[in-house]
Order: C-alpha cells, then structure tokens, then sequence
C-alpha cells in the first residue's frame, strides 16, 4: 500500500539517436529538465512508449507521483532500463531541489534557529543541509537553542509534527517551508485532507513512516 503523501506531476520524456535523453517535470509552478544516456538505434525490439512510462512511473519512495506523462520516441531506439531508472532519479531529485528552492527563496528578512526534533529514527529521510524546527515537546526545543544559527534568508525551515493539533499552528507559520506528519499519530484517512491543508498553505507536505528493524522478518 503507498503510505506517503504525494506531490503530484507531470512529465515529458523524450528520446531522439545522437541525442542525450531527456526528462522534462513539472510540478507546483515550477519545471526542470535533465538528460541521461543518449539511446541508440534498435538492432532488435525496439523501446516502446508503455515501456519507458512503466519505468519512469515508478515514483515509489520519493515525494511525487505523476498525473500525466508523456513520451517522444523519434524512431527505433534502443535505451537500458538502468539508463531510464537513472534519468528517472535523476529529475525528480532536481524537481524536489526545485521547489524547495522555490520556498527558501520566499523566506526573506527572518532569523533562523536550529531545533533538534524528538523523534525516533523514523523520518523518511532527511533534508540535506537544512534545519528542523521541532513542534512537539519543550524540551526538545530547549535543547535546540544550544546551537543556534546565524540569521540566513536561503535556510530551509521545516516542521516535524507528532501530534494532529501541531498542523494548524505549523500552518499559520509562514515561515515553514516544509511539513512531516507522523504516520503513528496521523491516521491514513487523514492523510489526503492534511496534504490538501499543507499546499493550500503553499508548503510541502511529507510523511514520515516507522523505522523497519533489519533483524524483523
């Protein structure tokens, strides 16, 4: 079952011999473009549109989820599955990097303060370079002023909530660019009205899913 809350997306592919290929993603305003292995020309069974959407469709593990997409094959090529995987990796890391940008560039004229979160392993993974804002106990935001930092406009400020009644708060501040909601605490059927909430509040929503034990079955 997909347990994350999703971005939504749509792309374009594009495959022409001699040419890198290229992934164009679209999502929330704003569009990215990267390029792979270039293809060659098919000696065999060539590469089909079905085949190249069922790879780049595989959006599992990352925040998106695309709504449309399309591919532009201009004859018979050739292209590996582990080229389409990583033309696939490729730009949807550049379009999440994108929008988060875009939020980090609407920050402007705030201080920043980094507040470790209480938690207990099980964020979904982290965001590189980026300080987390805690909204759960005091004490984990007492800690937090041990290291505070200076003031920057281009730090990214994000919001690990484990309860429901931190969203409304964590909403109301403008300065949040980015929401976790805990998957324990936040019940599945929740889990569409509160993304719904997080980009009428123009900020990314993200869900974060119990540590897996590696010594579980």
């Amino acid at each position: 079952m997909e347990a994350e809350v999703k971005e939504t997306a749509e792309g374009v592919v594009t495959l022409e011999q001699g040419s890198p290929s290229r992934l164009t993603l679209m999502s929330r305003g704003v569009r990215v473009t990267v390029e792979g292995q270039a293809p060659e020309a098919a000696r065999k069974q060539p590469v089909t549109a079905e085949k190249v959407e069922k790879q780049i469709n595989k959006t599992g593990g990352t925040p998106f989820v695309f709504t449309r997409l399309t591919t532009d094959i201009k004859g018979e090529l050739f292209l590996p599955v582990q080229a389409l995987n990583e033309l696939r990796r490729t730009g949807l890391e550049a379009l999440e990097e994108a929008i988060l940008d875009q939020r980090r560039r609407k920050i402007t004229g705030h201080g920043t303060m980094e507040m470790p979160v209480q938690t207990d392993g099980s964020r979904e993974r982290d965001l590189k370079d980026t300080p987390n804002m805690g909204m759960g106990s005091g004490s984990a935001a007492s800690r937090g002023t041990e290291g505070a930092a200076a003031s920057d406009s281009s730090l990214l400020l994000t919001a690990s909530l484990e309860l429901p009644s931190q969203l409304s708060p964590a909403l109301a501040c403008r300065e949040l660019s980015a929401v976790y909601i805990d998957a324990g605490s936040f019940q599945p059927k929740s889990w569409k009205e509160t993304a719904d909430r997080c980009h009428k509040a123009e900020k990314l929503c993200c869900l974060m899913l119990p540590r897996i034990s590696e010594n579980m079955p």
